[in-house]
């Protein structure tokens, strides 16, 4: 279930959390999971304690919640990229590729939020697998995001590389039309 609260003062009496998502599962037992979406516009964002990452520790707590997740429209630092795992209860991730890394973040918060419930079945859960699949969706979608951007890169030498061609284009045409008029020039002045 997901509740746009980003308007109602949470538990600290502040605005901090955009969106709440009550995690559901039939093997929950009592009070269902929340996590908490922070959506971001702008550019300059800064992940520190006093900055995103403090803001999401906020959100935790005014909202109730387990887990936050930071989404913003632009793009992050290279060394975030689309997608990163931060104090394992915080993700900050872009919304580019059609949403994708936006849904990475919530169903990794959401795996991870259900391990912790079930602690109990631990001997029958493969933990490590679930973790390397998570490492391995993580590494996958940072080299799309490197795929693309070599991508963008051909794309705008391509464009580059077109203008390139049509610019001598031009100037072969001139200069055969130069190479004709010198011919024509010369001629007439023989004809006279």
């Amino acid at each position: 279930m997901v509740e746009r609260v980003g308007k109602k003062k949470g538990k600290l009496g502040n605005l901090k959390g955009d969106f709440v998502m009550t995690v559901s599962d039939p093997t929950i037992k009592g009070r269902p999971p929340k996590i908490v979406i922070e959506a971001k516009a702008g550019e300059n964002i800064r992940l520190t304690k006093k900055g995103l990452l403090g803001e999401l520790d906020d959100a935790i707590k005014n909202r109730e919640a387990k887990f936050a997740i930071a989404v913003t429209e632009s793009p992050m630092p290279d060394f975030v990229g689309c997608y990163r795992e931060f104090e394992q209860n915080k993700i900050v991730c872009a919304f580019g590729d059609k949403g994708l890394p936006l849904e990475v973040a919530y169903k990794v918060a959401r795996t991870r939020l259900l391990l912790n419930m079930y602690k109990e079945f631990e001997k029958e859960i493969d933990v490590a697998r679930i973790n390397g699949i998570i490492d391995k969706i993580s590494n996958d979608l940072k080299a799309t995001q490197g795929i693309k951007a070599k991508l963008t890169k051909i794309g705008r030498t391509s464009e580059e590389t077109t203008a390139d061609i049509k610019s001598l284009e031009v100037s072969i045409r001139e200069s055969l039309r130069e190479l004709q008029d010198t011919l024509r020039s010369g001629t007439n002045a023989n004809i006279d």
